[in-house]
């Protein structure tokens, strides 16, 4: 598309980024407004900071990164406008979700073997949707509620040689 650090995005791409943009919005019954819960990196221990934004975001609000560049970062709120339009006009405008962080469960369990699964309980009080791992090399198994003992299952990916 190009280096929008140092060149003005195109009329053409700016069209086609808002119709994409409104199609995946369309596709997925999401408000642009909505929240989202990201995480992003920090220089301070541990490392990581959890943020809430809208759904509409450039790159470089999630990361260390210039992306998409500040020439195509400053139009995201004209875009995000006009997706906004769109979804009026095609009267798919889906209600704005907010994010609740309920809990953010931080545990270090080692596994015994190299690959397996490994099961972490927490007590809990309130309701559970869904449970995400953000370590790429872990799967979450089951994560199941039950008596107000919130249960994990994970596996460990197998290491490729």
């Amino acid at each position: 598309m190009g280096n929008f650090e140092l060149n003005e995005p195109t009329e053409a791409q700016l069209n086609a980024l808002t119709k994409l943009s409104t199609a995946l919005m369309i596709k997925y019954r999401i408000n642009p407004d909505s929240e989202i819960y990201a995480h992003i990196d920090d220089d301070h221990e541990p490392y990581v900071k959890d943020i809430i934004r809208t759904s509409f975001i450039g790159h470089r609000d999630t990361g260390k990164t210039a992306c998409p560049g500040k020439n195509l970062y400053s139009k995201l709120p004209i875009i995000k406008q006009a997706i906004r339009t769109q979804l009026l006009i095609k009267k798919k405008n889906y209600p704005i979700k907010k994010v609740r962080v309920i809990h953010n469960i931080t545990e270090t369990k080692y596994f015994e073997k190299d690959n397996g699964t490994l099961s972490i309980e927490k007590p809990i009080t309130n309701s559970i949707k869904s449970c995400i791992s953000y370590n790429t090399n872990i799967i979450i198994d089951s994560c199941i509620k039950k008596n107000n003992i919130l249960t994990i299952n994970l596996i460990k990916k197998k290491d490729k040689l």
